[in-house]
């Protein structure tokens, strides 16, 4: 099936729900282009909604820096290793 809000597709033997935006293909009145228009813009407002406080976790704030600071670790190591290995 194809959902005629989202354009999504998937077996009919899963069911006339679609999986992506919920909209109810069994409906009496699914083929209403009223309905269909409310539900494509309920899922344009649900899916394109801002909040970042919902979707970026702690740990993938924290990745970027815990990269820079094993960089550094490793640099100053590698500065320290250098500086006393003097073969001339």
């Amino acid at each position: 099936m194809k959902c005629l809000v989202c354009q999504a597709s998937w077996k009919e033997s899963k069911g006339a729900i679609c999986p992506q935006c919920g909209y109810d293909h069994a409906a009496p009145n699914f083929n209403d282009a009223q309905a269909i228009q409310r539900a494509r813009q309920e899922f344009r407002d649900k899916s394109s909604a801002y909040a970042p406080h919902k979707r970026v976790k702690r740990w993938d704030k924290m990745v970027p820096w815990a990269a820079l600071a094993l960089g550094l670790a490793l640099f100053i190591v590698w500065l320290k290793a250098c500086s006393t290995f003097r073969p001339w």
